[in-house]
């Protein structure tokens, strides 16, 4: 989506690892050079998509990474740039990761009510673990053995939030900050 800290550094992938497509939300509103990254990926002849919930990017004999929202789910036209992002779920054998991007609690409510197959065994917290994201139906609907939060130094005092971050202590959920632990892999045979 069209926010700097989940496109930046794009502009150099682009030209250097040259993938056949770029996936969007397809938002129209856009900060930063993002408008610039678009016409780099066309001039590049770099395939621009905006993907719909239930399309698969890619699938293998046991592995798939599939969009679950949110373009193609009844949103408000004008919701905010957050609530329209990708929500990814990639699954390997019978582990499953889900990654929500910067979704609200609004979006998690829609993903719940539309009966989206959230369940994972890592989540991505959604929003960097901020207050207006993970709501506890949410988490129950995803119920993760592991939570992994990209967060920065300069957030410290808001990402993950506090509250949030307490919960998932109390709930034994293994917890991974980025802030703390630097660059976090996960890595799975499809079992374990």
């Amino acid at each position: 989506h069209p926010h700097s800290d989940h496109f930046s550094g794009i502009n150099f992938v682009l030209p250097h690892f040259r993938p056949k497509t770029l996936y969007i939300n397809g938002d129209q509103r856009s900060e930063g050079n993002y408008t610039k990254i678009l016409a780099q990926a066309r001039q590049l002849g770099i395939e621009i998509t905006v993907p719909k919930a239930g399309q698969n990017i890619v699938q293998g004999k046991d592995f798939q990474l599939v969009v679950i929202g949110m373009n193609g789910l009844p949103m408000e036209q004008n919701a905010p740039v957050n609530d329209k992002c990708l929500v990814l779920k990639y699954s390997h054998g019978r582990q499953e990761f889900l990654l929500p991007a910067d979704i609200s609690a609004r979006s998690e409510d829609l993903l719940i009510r539309e009966q989206v197959n959230l369940k994972a065994d890592v989540l991505l917290a959604a929003h960097h673990g901020s207050t207006t994201s993970n709501s506890k139906l949410f988490l129950a609907a995803v119920n993760p053995s592991r939570i992994v939060v990209s967060a920065g130094k300069n957030g410290q005092a808001h990402y993950p939030a506090p509250e949030n971050l307490a919960l998932w202590r109390a709930l034994n959920i293994q917890t991974y900050i980025t802030r703390d632990q630097g660059t976090i892999t996960c890595t799975t045979d499809g079992e374990r």
